[in-house]
């Protein structure tokens, strides 16, 4: 029978009630293990956020270890919209300015062919009378031609056979598209509708580079040529007057249906004031100024400035924003660490790695490793002012020294003012070099899949599996004990029941005697 029927229908012991009491003293090994579950859980928690800690200053410590962080330069424009800047070698960037003036920007050629009166009607080989309008356009591109992409073993360009697009009877849509397959990466083709009835439609070819070298060939065989007037086709000088015919002589050289291939120019202003013009075959310039790379945004205009200063600087931001991250991935672990090994009180539970010996012994090596300071590279050293020789391994340099300074409680901070009075002087010019700590050292041993922090993780992930393992063979045996205590209350339950019965039987046969 239930436990409940048992505790509801009056019978003679609680047997419920006698369970729950004896069980509870059943339950105490269990409730100790349960705690000592979640106090292990804790742990693994714990060490797994310490890793993440870990692995966090490591990566902080080590970009600091960059033998081209002290030296890093930063460049910059005075005027982005003319000229925009960047470093390309730190090494070879040297601090100064220099004023740049854009003459000319680098041009693609670009061919032109309009006076087409619609994009989707085929153009006519011939005028109905049967003399010839549309026959054959032959593009082709030079073997100098930088539109060349491909060359041969000998590094010379390899050789383009001129392609012929034949015109009529087909659409400006189909010769566009025939254009681009055939000259794909050297020329493209397009077509621009003017909404001009003289000039109409145009096909526009344009070559895929630009610089003076980056030419191709345009030719229309003599049927095409001598069909001009009654075909309406407009190229070249023909196409240039129509357009200022119609449109002005203001608007039409704006159109720019036809240009020649060229070279992008700058002016360089020396520190004398002569001035120093520079070509490249793209508006970028890559190998003008040493370790630079400068870029020509657009010419001059009216009421613009004529130049933009570059200027070239050493980049202490980049320094101070690495030194800022490592300070406060360092403090974070440190601060993290002390409130996790706090020792207990009477008043304080302890941390739940106070006696966990890998993390207290990481703990100290991290504090040793920062009190040691930092080395210069390749065993070089630094003789102050005063004679004293620093930066080797028996008279390290101190974090102070690039402003960094550790609180009471383990917070670092950067004294910007500390870090550029130190890289502007001759120790500065020394770190510039190189120089390390033993922390990388210290960190890259606990860090990662295979260093101390995860061996303890595993460990105790093991001893978390075992104690889980013995919680559910407590909680079958517990439960086995339970059933066991049931049914034998139950039983005796319903003895007591039935002894009860026959008493009361026999008190009533008693009963009928006597009367």
């Amino acid at each position: 029978m239930g436990t409940s029927a048992v505790a509801s229908s009056g019978r003679m012991i609680d047997v419920n009630g006698i369970v729950s009491g004896l069980m509870a003293i059943e339950q105490r090994p269990l409730s100790s293990l349960k705690s000592r579950i979640s106090d292990t859980q804790v742990s693994v928690s714990s060490m797994s956020e310490v890793k993440g800690l870990v692995d966090a200053a490591y990566t902080t410590v080590s970009a600091l270890n960059d033998t081209n962080l002290l030296s890093a330069k930063s460049a910059t424009s005075s005027n982005e919209t003319l000229v925009k800047v960047s470093v390309s070698s730190t090494s070879l960037a040297t601090t100064g300015s220099i004023p740049i003036r854009p003459v000319e920007l680098a041009k693609a050629q670009r061919s032109a062919l309009a006076g087409f009166v619609s994009a989707t009607q085929p153009l006519p080989a011939n005028d109905g009378n049967g003399v010839p309008q549309f026959g054959v356009l032959t593009i082709g591109v030079p073997a100098g031609s930088t539109l060349l992409k491909d060359a041969n073993a000998d590094g010379q360009s390899v050789a383009f056979d001129p392609v012929d697009i034949v015109l009529g009877g087909r659409t400006l849509t189909e010769i566009r598209d025939d254009i681009n397959t055939k000259l794909s990466g050297k020329v493209t083709a397009s077509i621009v509708n003017t909404g001009d009835p003289a000039t109409g439609y145009v096909l526009m070819l344009s070559g895929t580079k630009t610089g003076a070298d980056a030419d191709f060939t345009v030719a229309l065989d003599n049927d095409t040529v001598n069909g001009r007037v009654s075909s309406g086709l407009l190229i070249g000088s023909a196409l240039a007057s129509k357009a200022t015919e119609s449109l002005g002589s203001a608007v039409a050289p704006n159109l720019s249906f036809d240009a020649e291939a060229d070279d992008a120019y700058a002016e360089l202003y020396s520190g004398t004031g002569a001035e120093i013009r520079v070509r490249s075959a793209t508006n970028v310039f890559s190998s003008v100024l040493p370790g630079l790379q400068f870029e020509l945004m657009k010419k001059p205009g009216a009421g613009d400035p004529t130049a933009a200063t570059v200027t070239v600087a050493e980049n202490t931001a980049e320094v101070e924003s690495k030194l800022a991250k490592f300070a406060a991935s360092f403090s974070d672990l440190i601060k993290r660490l002390r409130v996790l090994t706090a020792p207990g009180t009477d008043s304080k539970q302890a941390g739940p790695l106070a006696s966990n010996a890998g993390v207290l012994g990481l703990t100290s090596s991290l504090l040793t490793s920062y009190a040691k300071g930092l080395t210069l590279s390749d065993s070089r050293t630094y003789t102050t002012a005063n004679g004293y020789v620093i930066g080797g391994a028996s008279s390290p340099l101190s974090w102070s020294s690039l402003g960094v300074k550790m609180a009471r409680d383990g917070t670092l901070t950067v004294d910007s003012s500390q870090l550029r009075s130190t890289l502007s002087s001759g120790l500065g010019d020394a770190m510039r070099k190189g120089f390390s700590s033993d922390l990388t050292s210290v960190l890259n041993a606990f860090r990662g899949t295979t260093g101390g922090l995860q061996g303890t993780i595993q460990t105790i992930e093991l001893s978390l599996s075992s104690l889980k393992s013995r919680q559910s063979e407590l909680e079958d045996r517990i439960e086995r004990t339970r059933q066991g205590l049931v049914k034998k209350y139950s039983a005796l339950d319903a003895k007591l029941v039935q002894m009860n019965q026959m008493s009361t039987n026999v008190r009533s046969a008693l009963a009928g005697l006597s009367a």
